[in-house]
């Protein structure tokens, strides 16, 4: 029964131990958010508690207020909060550590933000010529000179600037009415 016994303990002691192993314990908390019980009138934010490497212990950080409190509505408030608190948690379990310099994080996370940023290319499609055309601006020239250019929603802008005429005015040729049957 003895040798039971021991085993037991032991094995009861190697459990107490492994408990209040550091390296086990999370880093952080969970950061919340403090909505004042709903009152706009006072201010609201995310907090959270971080281990500070030198102590062990976990320790309440800053407040992080943002610009939650311009906002004047209660579900304006929370659905910024929220997100505040979800950019948090990624940010804390990418490594940033608020008793660190997080220098090389953050220009590692902006060189992969910056290459992942590539320019999108719309696929260009050339469209047959239809039957019937769209009619040309009339532009007058005196001084440095507009091209007038018509665009898809029927509106007419500038597109470049050549020698040196300018745009008196711009008329559009009149459109031949056709009415559909």
């Amino acid at each position: 029964m003895s040798i039971l016994n021991e085993l037991l303990t032991f094995d009861l002691q190697n459990e107490h131990d492994l408990e209040h192993d550091l390296i086990k314990k999370p880093q952080f908390s969970t950061p919340k958010i403090y909505n004042a019980k709903g009152d706009l009138s006072k201010r609201w934010y995310v907090y959270f508690s971080y281990r500070n490497p030198k102590t062990g212990k976990l320790e309440r950080m800053k407040n992080i207020y943002g610009k939650v409190n311009y906002y004047k509505t209660k579900e304006d408030r929370m659905t910024v909060l929220s997100k505040y608190r979800s950019r948090l948690v990624k940010l804390l379990k990418a490594g940033f550590n608020p008793f660190e310099d997080n220098t090389e994080l953050y220009q590692s996370r902006l060189a992969k933000k910056q290459e992942s940023e590539v320019p999108k290319v719309k696929a260009v499609i050339e469209r047959q010529p239809e039957a019937e055309t769209k009619p040309e601006p009339v532009v007058e020239k005196v001084g440095p000179v507009l091209e007038m250019v018509e665009m898809e929603d029927e509106t007419v802008v500038p597109a470049k600037i050549e020698n040196q005429e300018t745009v008196v005015s711009v008329e559009s040729k009149p459109e031949e009415s056709q009415e559909p049957e």
